[in-house]
């Protein structure tokens, strides 16, 4: 019969894109053989049946466990589980370059929004104006010629990045006053 002499054990990053490892512990037997299987919230994760586990999109918000069937010639396997993790976070969209808003302030000038630079490809990136912090309805170009309304105002854009996985995120860049 084998034993276990500890218990198995999940390490690694609970986010996206995160890799997590089975620790299997130590048995009453020499030279155990091991098989894996990983689970979210309970249903088996078809093809997870190594050692690690890069954790996907499927696995976001659930929690993950694994088991171990332990093996030894002459000797009935015994099946070990880990326990839950906590739940996948979403990673985390980093900003390599703020966005910022160039051009001239002016009455009837065009200013212009760049939408900035990340640390994961793919992100999708939205736009809002804002004057004194307050949403300007239906600007959501990187493009946005200044009116009259905008005078003696401060404009600013409120960016937001997307990427499926990813938590959002949303910055607002330096306000300029418009003369």
């Amino acid at each position: 019969m084998i034993t276990a002499k500890d218990p198995v054990w999940i390490s690694g990053d609970v986010v996206v894109g995160g890799t997590l490892t089975i620790h299997p512990g130590t048995y009453s037997v020499t030279d155990p053989s091991f098989a894996y299987s990983w689970y979210a919230d309970g249903r088996r994760i078809a093809g997870a049946d190594a050692g690690t586990l890069v954790l996907g999109l499927a696995q976001a918000g659930k929690r993950i466990t694994a088991a171990v069937v332990v093996s030894a010639p002459g000797h009935e396997d015994l099946r070990v589980t880990t326990g839950r993790t906590v739940p996948v976070e979403k990673a985390t969209i980093g900003i390599t370059t703020k966005p910022a808003v160039s051009g001239t302030a002016r009455v009837g000038s065009t200013l212009r929004v760049t939408a900035g630079a990340y640390d994961v490809d793919g992100v999708k990136v939205s736009f809002q104006w804002l004057r004194d912090g307050r949403e300007v309805r239906g600007e959501r170009d990187s493009r946005y010629v200044v009116g009259q309304a905008d005078r003696g105002h401060r404009l600013s854009v409120r960016v937001t990045a997307t990427k499926a996985g990813y938590e959002e995120r949303v910055g607002v860049t330096t306000s300029t006053p418009v003369r």
